[in-house]
């Protein structure tokens, strides 16, 4: 009886020891697997990091070679004097992060800290040497006038992550680069945290942390891509602007020039052939299309505060039809009934809205086709206009791109009318989105806030 109590008692102990020694083992390898997967996390999250800090300073560099491309009217020399205020106005930079220019022969023109290197070529010095293959690559990139990210060894010794883009009008490469060593170790001391949040998550609770793990490193991820894209977005709008402001005036009046001279040769040769007239017309076409696109960079850049006021939908959609020019090969089919879609909107603003969706929708069906035009409420606060056209429809991999700056897909303009768009509707606090595939209709829709209370059925519409 004893000696089976003992046994019992023997067995109870030992399984104890077993549950507790599997507890614990199963502790340590999820500890293990946590810290494994935190480590590989942080190199992920690193190499992501330090990729979107590479393409952030390439776009740095070309946002600056096309800044100094701007001054075309400037000498070399009176242009690389320029340049140092050209680098103090790019914005707030770390004390590492350094300006250089190189011209076609590989030779340093201008460099915000080693003056003393200026007319030296590249890679002749004792440290950076000609058979070093990394300076080779970049010497062979300069002399192709191209642009790319890379890392190479400074004169001083020290590693180094480099951006260039070419101001091909001057035969000269613009460079950006800092410490590769300072730029991981802010990385680093940025990213430490989410590692060391998996390790504790995953040590405890396995299965839950997996998720915690996938969501907030999809989230980091996506909040880093969020801002460089504003940066890059930023930076773009903000030499816009000072070309806009800068070239407006200059270009439109030799425009003014031209159209007064085609006006002119239009009413003297009245009775002229039909190639002619037709070559008047042309010239006409092209100073409205050549002021339209000032016209947009302007209003992208030098967007006015809003003078919201309540108004029948139906107004500024006849408006916008009004000033863009419809040809007469287009249908217009509007289905929306007048008084009853009030909205409280800047007038000539969202005109413009109107106006951008119907020309691109006119250029993307080549000048001829059908456009509908229809409205309807969504909830008590919300009214969403919907513009469909029978054009041949946009690729998928473009419609995330269709309303950022600088994006088009025709071979004329700068790709301002839908980045203007999306700015305009942000402002109201409404939206505007796209939805097409090839070879179907492209439906553009603005979602406009509807006012707080009921307008009482008077009609509003657009002062005259």
């Amino acid at each position: 009886m004893n000696t089976s109590i003992a046994v019992d008692k023997t067995d109870e102990d030992s399984g104890l020891w077993k549950a507790s020694f599997v507890a614990i083992l199963v502790g340590i390898i999820s500890v293990i697997i946590a810290m494994l997967i935190g480590y590989l996390t942080y190199q992920n999250t690193f190499r992501m990091t330090e990729m979107s800090v590479h393409s952030f300073y390439l776009n740095k560099a070309q946002m600056l070679a096309l800044k100094i491309e701007s001054y075309r009217n400037l000498s070399n020399d009176d242009l690389l004097r320029k340049v140092k205020t050209i680098w103090e106005d790019s914005g707030d930079k770390p004390s590492d992060e350094y300006m250089c220019i190189i011209d076609s022969d590989a030779r340093l023109v201008f460099h915000t800290k080693y003056p003393d290197a200026i007319g030296k070529i590249v890679g002749t010095n004792p440290v950076l040497q000609k058979d070093n293959p990394d300076i080779n690559v970049l010497l062979d990139i300069v002399k192709l006038q191209k642009s790319c990210v890379g890392g190479f060894i400074s004169s001083k010794g020290e590693e180094q992550i480099a951006a260039f883009a070419p101001a091909s009008q001057r035969g000269w490469t613009i460079g950006v680069h800092r410490s590769r060593e300072v730029l991981a170790e802010e990385i680093r001391s940025s990213i430490w945290f989410l590692a060391l949040g998996f390790i504790i998550v995953c040590g405890f609770l396995m299965p839950t942390s997996l998720i915690f793990l996938y969501v907030t490193f999809r989230l980091s991820h996506r909040r880093m891509m969020k801002v460089e894209e504003k940066l890059i977005q930023a930076e773009k709008l903000a030499v816009v602007g000072k070309l806009s402001s800068g070239i407006a005036h200059e270009i439109r009046n030799p425009l003014s020039v031209i159209s007064a001279s085609a006006y002119y040769l239009k009413e003297k040769l009245n009775d002229a052939d039909e190639k002619t007239k037709s070559h008047i017309e042309r010239i006409n076409n092209q100073v409205n299309i050549s002021n339209d696109i000032i016209q947009n960079m302007q209003n992208l850049t030098l967007m006015k505060e809003l003078e919201k006021t309540q108004i029948d939908i139906t107004a500024a959609i006849e408006s916008g039809i009004n000033i863009s020019k419809m040809p007469q090969t287009v249908k217009v089919i509007s289905k929306v009934p007048e008084g009853e879609f009030i909205v409280t909107v800047d007038v000539k603003q969202i005109s413009i809205v109107f106006e951008n969706i119907l020309t691109n929708a006119i250029q993307a069906m080549d000048n001829e086709g059908t456009i509908w035009i229809t409205a309807h409420k969504s909830g008590d606060k919300w009214v969403e206009v919907s513009f469909q056209d029978s054009g041949p429809g946009i690729a998928q991999e473009n419609l995330k791109k269709i309303f950022q700056p600088f994006f088009g897909t025709k071979a004329s303009g700068f790709g301002f009318g839908l980045a203007l768009c999306k700015t305009i509707m942000g402002k109201h606090g409404g939206d505007i989105t796209v939805q097409s595939e090839v070879g179907k209709e492209t439906t553009f829709i603005v979602r406009l806030p509807a006012p707080a209370r009921p307008a009482g059925g008077d009609r509003h519409g657009l002062p005259c």
